[in-house]
């Protein structure tokens, strides 16, 4: 039997004895508690005077603990700038971005469908000032149904996802 065999056996056998040793802890015997000691006679109390009154402890002060995060505040939202580009144009009737033709932009419904329109309907409304160009805009069912009005050309634009992009690219390009 090789040396380094041997060490492992050793080795192992120490591992296990030592895993089902009992405790070293020993328990102490309890000691005895020492005797009470006599108090030497004092004399009796004086009387609180009936004019006194006690007065009540100072409360400590309470200081905030140091680690506690602190709660971020609002940050207003910047005013939004949608001031008239200088080569804003005048679509010609029946043109797209037209009063009458105007250009769809299509939201996935991925949250709060409230939020998305009055976001949408500001973007569209913001880039209508900046453009000339007529916009309006949809909220898609599905996921699915947003890249069907894009690649039945329904919709120009669209704020989609990473994976609603390459799903579209992948069928419509």
């Amino acid at each position: 039997m090789s040396k380094l065999k041997l060490l492992s056996i050793v080795m192992l056998v120490a591992i296990v004895l030592s895993a089902c040793a009992a405790p070293t802890n020993t328990p102490v015997p309890p000691t005895k508690a020492p005797a009470p000691t006599a108090v030497p006679p004092t004399a009796a109390p004086t009387a609180v005077p009936p004019t006194a009154v006690p007065t009540k402890p100072p409360e400590p002060t309470k200081v905030p603990p140091t680690n506690t995060p602190v709660p971020p505040t609002a940050t207003p939202a910047p005013e939004p700038k949608c001031d008239k580009l200088p080569n804003a144009v005048s679509p010609a009737a029946g043109a797209l971005g037209s009063k009458d033709k105007p250009i769809t932009i299509t939201f996935v419904p991925s949250g709060d469908t409230g939020k998305i329109t009055r976001a949408g309907t500001f973007i569209a409304d913001c880039m209508s000032k900046m453009t000339g160009l007529n916009f309006k805009i949809e909220i898609g069912t599905t996921f699915a149904a947003s890249i069907e009005a894009m690649g039945a050309e329904k919709a120009q634009v669209g704020f989609l996802n990473t994976f609603s992009v390459l799903l579209a690219m992948q069928k419509y390009q």
